[in-house]
């Protein structure tokens, strides 16, 4: 799995996604506890409004 707190430098922070088992997107989060990469939801519509989409 990527890293899930990336930012580009002129763009800000970026969304990652994985697909799982090869059939689902879901959103790729940071765990702030134990700072590793988990899955999150589906991404949803809503969720991309402060994503500049």
């Amino acid at each position: 799995m990527p890293k899930a707190d990336v930012a580009h430098a002129s763009c800000g922070k970026v969304l990652v996604l994985h697909r799982e088992g090869g059939v689902e997107w879901r959103v790729v989060r940071l765990d702030a506890k134990k700072k590793w990469p988990g899955l999150g939801d589906k991404p949803r519509i809503a969720d991309l409004e402060g994503w500049g989409l």
